[in-house]
């Protein structure tokens, strides 16, 4: 099977300078994938029948990744020798299994008798904006220090996940075991930059010529962001069987009976949590 690897970059940079300082506005976006092309990505959309759903599985390894970036930045930097930048950074990386594309897909029925592996699956994402000061102390030497805003943050791990469906369709089973981390969500609408966490950030560059020859150092976004109090850190492990819903009388059926089946589902995890 062919194995793809697709890159979606956009970068655009606006410069303004005067009396050699300048002034600076970059922007990029980009897109990674690691096993679908960009001519089946751009084909995975809306409804799907057999044939692009199997396109899609044969394309998938056993291990796969995707990842999101999105940096802007305005750059000012004085002719003496000193700058100041303000950036925003946003990221989203993944790392999914074959096997829960093909349950997404084409459902459990396939799979009667089988226990899938679900695992691994891993989700980052955040998103933080940075005020910098950087100093030119010589033609060798430049180093920057900078304040740190958190505005979201989620790390997700699944260190074990199985799914069984009973030959005859007589129950469905799972089991989990995951932990999560995470900002709180409940105004990322209102507020997509609000304060959820504070940091600080460090960087150093050192350029010589030695022996006809360049040597370049440099430490770069060497930092951390401690986040607020109202970020919630969980770890769940559960095992729940589903066995349908039995109703005595279908004249009464209602979708009452489906929630129940739902809250009893959610009481199970929220009872499982170990925080």
């Amino acid at each position: 099977m062919p194995k793809y690897f697709s890159i979606f970059l956009v970068a655009l940079t606006l410069s303004a300078y005067s009396q050699e300082s300048s002034l600076e506005f970059n922007t990029d976006i980009g897109l990674f994938n690691s096993s679908i092309n960009a001519q089946l990505l751009s084909q995975s959309y809306g409804f799907l029948d057999e044939v692009e759903k199997s396109n899609i599985i044969d394309a998938l390894k056993a291990e796969n990744n995707i990842a999101f970036e999105s940096n802007n930045a305005i750059l000012y930097q004085n002719k003496k020798g000193w700058g100041l930048s303000l950036s925003n950074h946003t990221g989203a990386y993944a790392t999914y299994s074959k096997s829960l594309v093909e349950l997404s897909l084409l459902g459990n029925t396939p799979f009667k008798g089988e226990n899938l592996k679900l695992d691994p699956l891993d989700i980052t994402a955040f998103n933080y904006s940075q005020l910098d000061f950087s100093y030119q102390w010589s033609k060798k030497i430049q180093t920057s220090v900078g304040l740190l805003l958190g505005h979201h943050f989620l790390d997700a791990t699944v260190n074990e996940a199985r799914f069984y469906t009973h030959p005859q369709a007589a129950f469905i089973n799972y089991q989990v075991d995951y932990e999560a981390h995470f900002t709180d969500t409940t105004d990322l609408l209102q507020k997509p930059f609000g304060n959820k966490g504070y940091g600080a950030v460090f960087g150093m560059s050192y350029k010589d010529s030695i022996n006809n020859g360049e040597i370049e150092l440099s430490i770069s976004d060497l930092g951390f962001i401690r986040w607020n109090d109202k970020t919630s850190n969980m770890h769940i492990e559960s095992q729940y069987e589903f066995e349908g819903i039995n109703v005595n009388d279908f004249i009464s059926f209602s979708d009452s009976i489906i929630r129940n089946e739902i809250d009893s589902l959610q009481s199970d995890l929220q009872s499982n949590i170990k925080e």
